[in-house]
Formats: C-alpha cells, structure tokens, sequence
C-alpha cells in the first residue's frame, strides 16, 4: 500500500521528487495546483483535492501565478478576504472530471476547534449544502490541520463520507527524498 503524502503548494521543483511512488492529497484548493494540473495529471497514482468550501475564488477573481505558502494565502483570506490565491469551482468541477482524481472535503471553514455539537453541524452543514450546490459528491474528507474529530467523523459516516485522511498523510516538506 502506498503512503498518503499532503501537497500544499505547488512549483516545478516537486515534479523532481517520485511522486507515483505515493496517493497525493492537495489541500485548500490553492490556485497554484490547478496551474500546475497538467503535471499533476501525468504522475500515474490517485490525486485528491480537498477543499474548504467557504474558501473558493469567485469566478470573477483574478487570481494570482503567485507562488505563496499556504498559510500565508490563508492569513490573507481571513484577514484581508483575499481569494486570489485559491481556484473557483469551475477548476475544482474540471479537475473532478479527470481520471485519478477526486474532491473531497475538508470543511466549510477549515476549523479545526468547535465551540460544540451545534458549531461542527453548523461546519458540516454548510460544507455539505455548498457542494450539493456545485453538484459534486464528497466521500472523502481531510481533517483541516490533521486534527480529527471524532464527532464531526461520526456526523460525515452518516452523511456518506467513507474515507478519512488525517496525521496519517506525510507533509511533502516533512519526506527526506534522498535516495
């Protein structure tokens, strides 16, 4: 079985490392990874996007070829409101279409910490109605910071989702790909 490795971010120095060797997961939908589809595509191993459904460019945006840690683009989404650094849902509906990869959920909010029961179905909730609206079926789903709940996963089993990905994924910045 192969390991699960998590990408963020995405540039041309990735495509160096043996990435069919693993299943990818590209979190928070960042705008880099669909600039970088093509590549992606030709790696011959599953692919999942997991996407924060509260976090997704409107299809006015102009996004940005910026290459941008993730937490950064995050820090300007909730503090500034910026999406440019994120893809809209037409990208996230295109690379849904494309052999070996799916879209999975990783909340509405990207929280990780709930203030009870009503908050996480509050999340879930949300999460689930923006993606019937986007006409996409999740049944995978990504802990935003890989910090599983075990009663938002309780909540999603019910609701369909049948795989989970947490601190079981290796960061890509974490794999010594020395060989």
């Amino acid at each position: 079985m192969k390991q699960v490795l998590t990408i963020h971010e995405v540039n041309d120095d990735i495509f160096k490392l043996p990435l069919h060797e693993y299943i990818l997961t590209f979190d928070d939908g960042l705008y880099t990874q669909y600039m970088y589809i093509d590549r992606i595509l030709e790696i011959d191993t599953a692919k999942f996007f997991f996407i924060s459904t509260n976090i997704v460019a409107e299809p006015t945006t102009i996004q940005s070829a910026e290459y941008i840690k993730c937490h950064e683009a995050h820090n300007k989404f909730f503090h500034e409101g910026c999406l440019k650094h994120y893809m809209n849902w037409s990208q996230i509906k295109e690379i849904s279409t494309y052999d070996n990869c799916t879209i999975g959920g990783h909340g509405h909010g990207h929280k990780f910490n709930f203030a009870g029961k009503a908050d996480i179905i509050k999340d879930i909730t949300q999460m689930m109605s923006t993606f019937t609206k986007q006409n996409i079926s999740i049944k995978d789903y990504a802990f935003p910071y890989n910090n599983t709940n075990l009663a938002y996963k309780e909540i999603l089993k019910k609701l369909g989702v049948r795989q989970f990905f947490s601190d079981e994924r290796k960061d890509i910045n974490e794999i010594n790909f020395c060989r």
